[in-house]
């Protein structure tokens, strides 16, 4: 008995799941690093086990205070991961039209809706619930200086954006698709430089391109489900099955490429 620590620990989606079944096809064996040539490599995680209440209190002779009962269990996961070891050094935002100049940084997040209560009525009485996702989106910002020899666009437009994240011998790993440009933040201060940070919402299908991409290659549907293995240490882990809710990646000029992932657990999360 005694303190464990991380630097043994692992985030990994096996090749097959408890029940055998292949999951080498679906999204988060190559998103967690699994798959070879796809992905980020996970260096953390906090999960967030909960379990609701429900008030139970009745009148009871000489009861002061609620009385209380357990329901389900749910459960998340925060992973955070490096994409490739890389830094932004080689990202860029490119767009069809409008004004994306001097960049210094983008961010991007996709953001999924999920129902968390999904769970039915069985035989066997649920312990966890269930969840399913429902629809996602995604949005983000760039930011770069004000140019000396173009002006800004305005008013601000609607177009399409390639959004770089590295470079590669044949085709660069970057995110695309059409954007709705929602802000723009113009800064001029005396004795800095001037700079401008865009916001935009995504509008329609994101697509996912690379060499090593950090998504598989293509449009980015609708998350699916897979177990994933959390080991905190050799010999502790906690299983569970889940999908991702949500992804904010951030490529910095001169600093690693950051991506933030949550998962929303659905059914049991096993400690072992």
């Amino acid at each position: 008995m005694g303190h464990t620590v991380g630097i043994a620990g692992s985030i990994s989606v096996p090749s097959e799941d408890s029940d055998s079944n292949d999951q080498t096809s679906l999204e988060l064996h190559s998103l967690l690093g699994s798959g070879s040539d796809v992905g980020g490599l996970p260096y953390g995680a906090t999960l967030n086990i909960t379990n609701d209440t429900h008030d139970v209190t009745g009148f009871v002779s000489g009861l002061h205070t609620m009385e209380q009962v357990g329901g389900l269990g749910s459960w998340t996961a925060e992973v955070p991961m490096r994409f490739k070891q890389k830094t932004g050094i080689c990202g860029n935002v490119s767009l069809a039209s409008g004004y994306a100049l001097l960049v210094n940084q983008w961010d991007l997040a996709i953001a999924t809706q999920v129902d968390t209560e999904a769970t039915s009525m069985a035989s066997t009485c649920p312990s966890w619930k269930e969840a399913i996702p429902l629809l996602q989106s995604w949005s983000g910002s760039y930011s770069g200086g004000l140019d000396s020899g173009t002006a800004l666009t305005v008013p601000l437009p609607s177009t399409t954006a390639t959004f770089r994240l590295s470079d590669e011998s044949g085709t660069d790993n970057t995110l695309a698709g059409a954007i709705v440009t929602s802000g723009a933040n113009p800064s001029f201060t005396v004795g800095q430089k001037n700079t401008v940070t865009h916001q935009f919402v995504g509008n329609g299908n994101l697509t996912s391109a690379g060499d090593d991409p950090l998504f598989p290659a293509g449009v980015i549907t609708l998350p699916t489900e897979a177990e994933v293995v959390f080991t905190a240490a050799t010999g502790r882990t906690f299983t569970g099955r889940c999908f991702r809710s949500n992804v904010q990646v951030s490529v910095p000029l001169n600093g690693p490429i950051d991506v933030r992932v949550t998962l929303q657990g659905t059914g049991a999360l096993t400690p072992a």
